[in-house]
């Protein structure tokens, strides 16, 4: 098997792009790490906790990321214990919180904000429903 890694500060092109990229748009992230670390972000920067559909509602909407991808990349978080899950909404842990202050920037600005106002476009379209479904 081929070592992928880098030495002394080669540029590796079959790291940097390893997530399917169907309908992604332009800027949008293509790198599996990418992916997780941008959940992780949205976990520890939204105040409400978010279910599985509202993230990967709100990132495919965004054309962000990938849908399979983000599936994955949540499975993942949660086997290695970055998030969890419980009542079917998803939670950042202590360490994902961590990780996220020390690689949010890492994560384009114009992508980190767009995910934001996606997932809390999603959470809003989810209150709305679910008051006018109590009404009735």
């Amino acid at each position: 098997m081929q070592n992928l890694n880098p030495k002394d500060g080669a540029y590796n092109p079959g790291l940097q792009f390893d997530a399917f990229t169907a309908g992604i748009e332009d800027g949008g992230l293509r790198a599996k790490s990418s992916i997780s670390a941008m959940v992780c972000y949205i976990l520890a920067n939204i105040e409400k906790p978010l279910s599985i559909k509202n993230i990967t509602d709100a990132l495919t909407a965004g054309c962000i990321a990938n849908y399979f991808e983000i599936c994955d990349s949540i499975d993942r978080l949660k086997a290695a214990g970055q998030i969890v899950e419980k009542d079917d909404r998803l939670y950042a842990t202590p360490q994902c919180k961590a990780a996220v202050e020390l690689i949010e920037n890492d994560l384009p600005l114009t992508m980190r904000e767009k995910s934001i106002a996606c997932c809390q476009r999603a959470l809003a379209k989810e209150t709305y429903r679910d008051a006018a479904c109590e009404r009735y």
